[in-house]
């Protein structure tokens, strides 16, 4: 059981206690607490844009004068110029932050107690069209192994739903293309399973023959490195421009998974555990959508403004 550490034994000045100051024993702490690098580097990234808020604005960064003010005035620059998803991101680690420093004596109370976090946008979730993943697919039919491979992610990442980062971190010893069944890294290192379909097990196989470089990584650039984030959103955002798919990217393969699934059967339930996640809230967003279409479909047939016309017409005595 960790415990509060008392700061008098310390005997620290206050004023070696900034936010800059502690970086360094919280990245210590985030590494014993077995985080990984790009989780501690979005960790790390919040308490320097507070930090150099506060600095912008004229607050001390000094620790034991920060209030909650302070903090809730961030928020909110946040909330006026960032999205709520960003600005909800930044409050949690900053929490995380402060009640490291409470824990470690560094401060008597956390200054965020008693805030509450930002309310995040229900916005409607827009998956591609089922004709728009055939034209992504099509733009990539040649025989190259670069052009197996992203025929094969598109496919992988349509069918499974999986995170463009989990995606990334497979390794071939993750693979069973027997069973279709791949094991995934989700965020915070929490393995999960999940399954391909017989198409997407055709397309990862086609890729796996066609791949020129023998290495653990499934995924590779044309120089046989592993394929990186960003080289993985520039493929579908490049493709989606040149074949007219306005917005195109990876993360909506992902929602366009969800929405299939469910609109042919799926269960929420399944889909929360088979996307990885932790709680219904987001997995609602996807249910929303399918939803959504249904109720235009819907209107598309029972449109108010359509009937009343054509009862105006049928009520309209007929000349002689």
């Amino acid at each position: 059981m960790v415990t509060r550490i008392d700061r008098k034994a310390h005997e620290r000045h206050p004023a070696f206690d900034t936010l800059e100051s502690v970086a360094q024993s919280y990245t210590i702490a985030l590494r014993a607490d077995n985080c990984k690098p790009t989780t501690i580097a979005v960790y790390l990234e919040a308490v320097r844009f507070f930090s150099q808020f506060c600095i912008s604005v004229g607050i001390s960064i000094r620790l034991d004068t920060l209030t909650r003010g302070h903090v809730r005035t961030w928020i909110s620059r946040l909330l006026a110029t960032r999205s709520s998803s960003t600005a909800s991101n930044r409050y949690r680690a900053l929490h995380r932050f402060f009640a490291f420093c409470v824990q470690e004596g560094l401060l008597e109370n956390n200054p965020m107690e008693g805030l509450k976090p930002p309310k995040l946008d229900e916005k409607i979730v827009q998956p591609y069209k089922e004709e728009e993943v055939h034209q992504l697919l099509a733009a990539h039919a040649g025989k190259s192994w670069l052009e197996l491979r992203d025929v094969a992610v598109i496919w992988f990442l349509v069918d499974t739903g999986a995170r463009a980062s989990e995606a990334l971190h497979m390794t071939w010893n993750d693979v069973d293309l027997e069973t279709g069944r791949v094991r995934l890294w989700g965020k915070g290192g929490v393995e999960r399973v999940v399954r391909m379909g017989y198409q997407a097990q055709l397309a990862l196989d086609r890729y796996r023959r066609g791949c020129p470089h023998a290495v653990p990584e499934v995924w590779l650039a044309n120089d046989g490195r592993p394929l990186t984030r960003n080289g993985l959103y520039l493929m579908i955002a490049r493709t989606g421009k040149r074949i007219g798919i306005e917005g195109a990217n990876i993360h909506r393969l992902r929602h366009t998974m969800g929405t299939i699934f469910l609109k042919h059967g799926g269960t929420r339930q399944s889909l929360q555990e088979i996307l990885g996640h932790k709680t219904d809230h987001m997995t609602r967003r996807y249910t929303q959508t399918v939803a959504h279409e249904v109720a235009l479909k819907e209107h598309e047939e029972h449109s108010p403004g359509d009937w009343l016309r054509k009862k105006g017409r049928d009520d309209v005595p007929k000349r002689r």
